[in-house]
This record gives C-alpha cells, sequence and structure tokens, in this order.
C-alpha cells in the first residue's frame, strides 16, 4: 500500500511552489531609475517655481542636490517644478539641510510651499530649521496624485555683517510610489492566503486517499 501522507506531502509543497512562483510574477515591481538633479552638475535652480524646468519625476527616491546662500546684500533661493507621473502618486517630501563651514554669521531658517499646477498654495508655508535631518514636509497634503506641482523657496533668515554670508547644502527627497489596486490584497496577506489554500487542498487529497484504503 502506498504512503498517504508522503502522497500529500509532495502533493501540498508542489502547490506552494507554484503559488510562490505565482506570487513572485504578480507582486514584482518594475525597476525604474529615479530622477536626480544636482546644481552642481546640472546647473543653479531658480529663485522663482515660475522660471524653472519641469522635472519628471520617476518611481522611487528622487532627489535635489543643492546648496543656498543668505548674504549681506544677496541671497540665493531654489525652486523647482516636478511632475508626479500618470498611475502613480508622491508619497513624501523630505528635506536634508546643514550648515557649510565657509562663510560668517548665523543662517537659522529656510521656508518653502508647496504650489499646484496654477501655483496656488496647497499647504502651509514651512518653516525649517538649519540643520534639519530627514524633515518631513507638507505632511497633511501627502500623497498627492499624478500632475504638476512645484515647491516654492520664499525665505532666509538669520544674521550676517556687511560682506559675509552664509551657505547651506541641502537634499530634498521626494518618494514616488505606484498605485495598488484595491481589489489586490496586501503581499504578505497575499502569501498567507495561498500558503492556507495549498494546506487545505494538501489535506483534502490526504483524506481521499485514505477513504480509498
Amino acid at each position: 500500500m502506498k504512503n498517504p501522507f508522503k502522497l500529500q506531502t509532495i502533493f501540498s509543497s508542489l502547490l506552494l511552489g507554484v503559488s510562490f512562483a505565482s506570487l513572485s510574477v504578480a507582486v514584482s515591481p518594475t525597476s525604474v531609475a529615479a530622477f536626480s538633479y544636482n546644481e552642481t552638475v546640472d546647473g543653479d535652480l531658480p529663485s522663482f517655481a515660475r522660471n524653472s524646468p519641469i522635472f519628471a519625476l520617476d518611481i522611487g527616491e528622487n532627489t535635489f542636490i543643492g546648496e543656498q546662500t543668505f548674504g549681506y546684500n544677496f541671497s540665493d533661493f531654489d525652486s523647482f517644478t516636478f511632475k508626479i507621473p500618470d498611475g502613480t502618486f508622491l508619497e513624501s517630501i523630505l528635506i536634508d539641510i546643514e550648515l557649510l563651514t565657509v562663510g560668517a554669521g548665523i543662517l537659522s531658517r529656510t521656508t518653502y510651499s508647496l504650489l499646484d499646477e496654477s501655483l496656488v498654495n496647497l499647504d502651509l508655508e514651512e518653516s525649517i530649521v538649519i540643520a534639519s535631518s530627514d524633515r518631513q514636509l507638507f505632511l497633511s497634503s501627502l500623497p498627492l496624485s499624478s500632475g504638476q506641482y512645484s515647491l516654492q523657496h520664499n525665505s532666509l533668515s538669520g544674521a550676517v555683517a556687511s560682506g559675509e554670508f552664509r551657505t547651506a547644502s541641502y537634499t530634498f527627497s521626494l518618494n514616488v510610489g505606484e498605485t495598488a489596486p484595491k481589489s489586490v490584497p496586501e503581499p504578505n496577506n497575499l502569501l498567507s492566503l495561498l500558503a492556507f489554500g495549498a494546506l487545505i487542498t494538501g489535506n483534502t487529497f490526504r483524506k481521499k486517499l485514505l477513504g480509498k484504503n
């Protein structure tokens, strides 16, 4: 007489193997290179968002890297406009900003506004302390669906003497994700359902074998 337990184990294992293969095909995301802009390489960003090129973001972490300078008779403001692709959404906006050792005086804060395609404010102005690390911005407006938006640099605050300046380096990180259909279970839940289904099928097959012997 054949061992029904051995058959049940093999059958369940095969089902689980097929389930895992199907899962990997169903939930594996398409790898897309995210966008990166660096003022050192790509040029200075404009002071006003209306003068900015429209930068097309990609899925993943998109970065804007540059420097802001606060001087006695001048200041360097950096604004930019970006587009979120169809079928995706902007999950978060973060900034890392720190003072450079060059110059003298105080540079304590920088402020930004989030604008829609018509350059209308979407949220309250964010006042950012210098230095800040992984500071999340505009939480009440996120996530943002596909479309065109801007980050407008409004002000720099500090105190410098005549002829002096202070400079801060920054990195904006804009994280874009894909919109998951509501009908598709979360990956962890889907894995549990597939494993549970394979177990039930294996036990049913075992009972049928035992009934024949």
